[in-house]
């Protein structure tokens, strides 16, 4: 009987550390898709800019397009910064979870168990 519980439990654990892990890939997923249509965005905006510059200011247009070009190129290197951080974090989580499944679980039980009551407590005072 107690091997069974054992075996349960273990093998609950082991879903929930599965669980975990998919979880974290999802977000890393999210992250990589916020990250191209910020891009995508900035890109749609140069062009949505680009078209409305009146042609009698040729000159200044070069200009904020040379700078919007800049900014762009900042905003890919930054997506490209948070990229590589939310993938090594992502990386970080899953590692944890494999090597420690248990903790994992009851930090996000725990996390879990915080957030109820944050949301509780946010939604009862908007009630009163």
């Amino acid at each position: 009987m107690n091997t069974m519980t054992s075996q349960n439990a273990r093998e609950s654990i082991d879903q929930l550390a599965a669980n975990t892990a998919k979880a974290a890939d999802r977000a890393i997923e999210s992250g990589r898709e916020a990250g191209a249509r910020a891009v995508e965005a900035a890109h749609e905006g140069v062009s949505t800019l680009r078209e409305k510059i009146p042609s009698v200011l040729g000159e200044k247009a070069a200009e904020v397009e040379r700078l919007a070009r800049a900014g762009i190129e900042r905003a890919r290197a930054s997506c490209s910064r948070a990229r590589e951080h939310v993938d090594a974090a992502g990386q970080r989580t899953v590692a944890y979870v494999r090597e420690e499944p248990v903790k994992a679980v009851l930090i996000a039980a725990a996390s879990g168990a915080v957030l109820a009551g944050a949301i509780s407590l946010l939604t009862r005072s908007r009630r009163s």
